[in-house]
């Protein structure tokens, strides 16, 4: 059976290394047999705002989110691949799990509080324009508990892969080109 994956991409720039990963990451799920569906976030102009009918009743999906959790229940792997800005993922990525990890599809309460999304696995591939020295002294523990720990592993998936690639912003064509080769050994 087919590896079912889901990769969400949310950054506005067609030429950016983050769509250069994303066409690696596609290409390297093809090369090894898998099923792939993109979510480009920008592109699809998602509506990261998280509306207070919408909190009031999780049980009336819009149509954009009952397809975003279709496509969730689908998938055995999740990818995202977005650049950190701020110290944290683009807002448009935050507010697609605002809306899509929803209580009662991604977790529940009822009973005390549990993942649904469990057997999941999820690779996280970030981009930074900051070094490594200056992520690592500043956030980046932070940053990947928050994804592992708080929204992951609230949600049941606890098969976590978060790769950070820093210096992107003053990175040499050659020193691009050995990221996208050690993106695509990452998803062989």
């Amino acid at each position: 059976m087919k590896e079912k994956v889901l990769i969400i991409y949310a950054h506005p720039n067609p030429k950016s290394l983050n769509h250069a990963i994303l066409e690696a990451v596609t290409s390297a799920l093809i090369a090894r047999g898998a099923e792939a569906r993109v979510r480009d976030l920008y592109a699809m102009r998602f509506d990261p705002v998280l509306r207070a009918d919408e909190l009031a009743d999780r049980h009336k999906l819009s149509p954009d989110i009952a397809e975003a959790q279709a496509d969730v229940s689908w998938a055995d792997t999740l990818i995202f691949i977005y650049p950190i800005w701020w110290t944290d993922r683009p807002a448009i990525l935050k507010g697609w799990f605002d809306r899509v990890f929803t209580n009662g599809f991604a977790f529940s309460t009822k009973g005390g509080w549990r993942g649904l999304l469990n057997g999941r696995k999820a690779i996280v591939l970030q981009t930074a324009g900051g070094s490594e020295e200056e992520l690592k002294k500043m956030m980046q523990p932070a940053m990947d508990r928050v994804m592992k720990e708080g929204t992951f592993g609230f949600v049941g998936i606890t098969d976590v892969t978060i790769k950070t690639f820093y210096s992107v912003v003053s990175q040499s064509e050659a020193e691009r080109q050995r990221i996208l080769e050690e993106v695509t050994a990452i998803i062989r």
